[in-house]
């Protein structure tokens, strides 16, 4: 038995950057060969790293900008991400009792959402049929594919291990011909009930999944009607998560108001909890039937509707939980010069973590013990250039003013909003983020929110002037080079059309009065 940990870190993060993100410092954490407990060796934790998209290439300077700009911007090479970790996976993992861990930041948090997507609809692949992992990936890329159809279960049955992924391998692998029932949720949030038996002895055992502020597109603004479809391969589309992961923590941003950051909660949250207490009472009723013959008390059912009756699971201590936290993207997922909001929402993921299994440097040096004694949730995230400087209060930045800005409005419940939220909106008055306002019954927005709405129209409108003036400079560049190979061309083959390209070029000089 092993244990997998996946990390996958965010846009131009990486292991070289001066402040680390959640995902480098968890990933630095953990032990590789913990020691054992109660007579038992301890079990080996294999780490995969990935760092980014938009992070250099180390091939060329020219190549690394490239990669910063088509990564940054357009998300160039997410697949490419997705792909590697499955890779790993597909070449590590053994046997059904192994264990994987998902971590995730910003597009790194798409990543491993996207990973588990990818193995709730193809399984993890056979090694020996490792060249189908661009079939497997083209596969969960489309959406009319349910996990549960015919085209995915002969995917599986061919090219993949014989671990269940969902209730209709269950069915197939004991012999029984009940059709499929197909779940609600076209990526397969609502897959029949896995029994602890078998998620044990028979699943695929994705143990936990922690992500920081998933990132829901490309961050590309919606505004920009061209632009925009560079998302649409990419939007996130799988909002619910699968009950193949068995826990998970997602700490999301309260206070992050760039539409280039648009969240992307788990919609399914309640449902996954409502069947882990299904689950949980199973065992319950065994336990009170033997209870019963021995003439001992009962154990109430578990249950997470009513916080009044018996047997009622706190929000704090069931599998699945999802909080906000104070701060905006980067504050909570981490890399900024003030790492007192992020260590708290660091702590809050590993700790769930280690209850999964999960095994991490407890040095008073370590990682985590250090983000314990840098945790403040009263720190000002709007982190200037220079340590220990704060960008002023009406200051905008280059996404807000190209995308705009829109509070993150999410209906959410009182036991998602984080201890840290809490006390931040307790001590300070100015703290009034729109999502909590049905609990404060107010909100408070930020000045550079107001400096927007007058420079920011005009500022767009130069951006996609200046847009269209670089591509029309990058089409009269392109006409130039092909005018001359053409004009090389033998027998004057090429002078027609080297002619009519150079009427093309003194049109687009003349738009810039050349």
């Amino acid at each position: 038995m092993i244990r997998l940990a996946v990390f996958c870190d965010g846009t131009w993060n990486g292991l070289q950057m001066q402040n680390l993100t959640n995902v480098a410092r968890l990933a630095r954490s953990i032990v590789r060969d913990p020691p054992g407990q109660n007579g038992k060796p301890g079990v080996p934790q294999v780490v995969y790293y990935d760092e980014g998209v938009g992070t250099a290439t180390g091939v060329s300077r020219t190549s690394d900008r490239l990669e910063a700009i088509l990564g940054g911007a357009f998300g160039a090479g997410l697949d490419r991400k997705i792909e590697q970790a499955y890779r790993f996976i597909v070449l590590n993992y053994k046997e059904p009792e192994d264990e994987i861990f998902i971590f995730g930041f910003s597009r790194g948090a798409y990543t491993a959402r996207s990973l588990c997507g990818l193995i709730r609809k193809c399984g993890i692949l056979r090694p020996e049929h490792l060249q189908r992992v661009p079939e497997a990936m083209q596969l969960y890329r489309n959406r009319k594919i349910h996990p549960a159809g015919p085209e995915c279960q002969e995917f599986r049955d061919r090219y993949s291990r014989r671990e269940v992924v969902g209730s209709e391998d269950l069915r197939r692998k004991v012999g029984e011909t009940t059709a499929p029932r197909m779940a609600a949720s076209a990526t397969g949030g609502d897959e029949c009930l896995l029994t602890n038996e078998v998620r044990r002895n028979r699943a695929v055992g994705i143990r936990y999944l922690g992500l920081w502020d998933t990132v829901g597109s490309l961050g590309v603004p919606d505004r920009f009607v061209l632009l925009s479809a560079f998302n649409k391969r990419f939007r996130f589309h799988d909002t619910e998560a699968s009950k193949l992961i068995e826990s998970l923590r997602h700490a999301i941003a309260a206070d992050e108001d760039r539409r280039t950051f648009s969240a992307a909660p788990f919609s399914n949250i309640r449902d996954l909890n409502i069947t882990a207490t299904d689950e949980l009472n199973a065992d319950i009723k065994l336990k009170n039937a033997r209870a019963a013959k021995a003439g001992r008390a009962l154990q109430p059912l578990a249950q997470v509707v009513d916080r009044r009756g018996p047997g009622y699971i706190p929000y704090d201590q069931r599998r699945y939980q999802q909080k906000w936290f104070p701060g905006d993207h980067g504050a909570v997922g981490g890399g900024n010069f003030e790492p007192g909001l992020s260590s708290a929402a660091l702590l809050w993921v590993a700790q769930g973590a280690q209850a999964a299994g999960l095994v991490f440097d407890d040095r008073p040096d370590g990682e985590l013990a250090q983000a314990g004694d840098l945790a403040n949730p009263l720190v000002d995230w709007r982190i200037g250039r220079r340590p220990g400087s704060l960008r002023p209060a009406w200051k905008t930045d280059l996404l807000g003013m190209i995308g705009g800005y829109r509070s993150r409005a999410v209906s959410i419940g009182r036991d998602e909003v984080h201890p840290g939220a809490r006390l931040r909106w307790m001590r300070m008055a100015h703290y009034r983020p729109k999502v909590f306002s049905p609990f404060t019954g107010e909100t408070r927005l930020g000045l550079h929110r107001y400096v927007e709405l007058v420079t920011g129209p005009p500022f767009r409108l130069l951006f996609v002037l200046a847009l269209i003036a670089g591509a029309l400079l990058l089409v009269w560049l392109l006409g130039v080079v092909a005018h001359e190979l053409l004009r090389l061309l033998p027998f004057g083959i090429g002078a027609p059309a080297a002619d009519a390209l150079a009427g093309a070029g003194a049109w687009v000089r003349g738009l810039f009065g050349g």
